[in-house]
């Protein structure tokens, strides 16, 4: 009993501190990238992109509970019989089916806005315009640091952050 007790208390342990701090270096990576990533995206192609993902995520989240649904008399049927698992795959014709075609080309679709979203990237990061220092107009003082950051992260005294007004100011008595 008690040592069924300090194996799950040392595992819950274990995973709390997994979970807690094992992505830090990720969490660094992303302000030390940052600076090197000023780039905006093209308007027009990322407007495109976000109308392509939402419409098609929109169908198929509407169609997504007819994988369950019997399939309808006379259509035929292919049953892959495994050792714990049976699964019934509804062969379509071309032109039966006018549904199941249209989402194989929204598909289609939905990976070629992949592939423009990728050169997209890859043309803002050498000829995209340059980001704003802090496009969020966050309050948190890693959007005040130069680029590339300096050995203390600020060239002069350290900017002060006000939590209850939420604005952001230079306060001279910080040191």
């Amino acid at each position: 009993m008690i040592t069924g007790v300090l194996f799950s208390l040392l595992q819950g342990i274990l995973a709390y501190f997994a979970f807690r701090y094992g992505d830090k270096g990720g969490d660094g990576a992303r302000y030390w990238i940052r600076p090197r990533l000023e780039k905006r995206f093209a308007l027009i192609v990322g407007i495109i992109i976000f109308g392509v993902d939402v419409t098609l995520f929109a169908l198929g989240d509407s169609n997504w509970f007819r994988a369950w649904r019997p399939s309808p008399p006379g259509r035929p049927i292919v049953e892959v019989m495994g050792e714990q698992f049976t699964w019934n795959f509804s062969v379509c014709r071309l032109g039966r089916c006018l549904w199941n075609t249209f989402v194989s080309y929204a598909a289609f679709a939905l990976a070629s806005a992949q592939l423009i979203f990728i050169f997209n990237l890859i043309w803002s990061l050498f000829r995209g315009p340059q980001a704003m220092k802090n496009p969020w107009k966050a309050n948190t003082l890693e959007w005040t640091a130069p680029a590339p950051i300096p050995h203390w992260n600020w060239d002069g005294p350290l900017q002060t952050v006000y939590r209850w007004a939420l604005r952001l100011r230079f306060d001279p008595s910080a040191g």
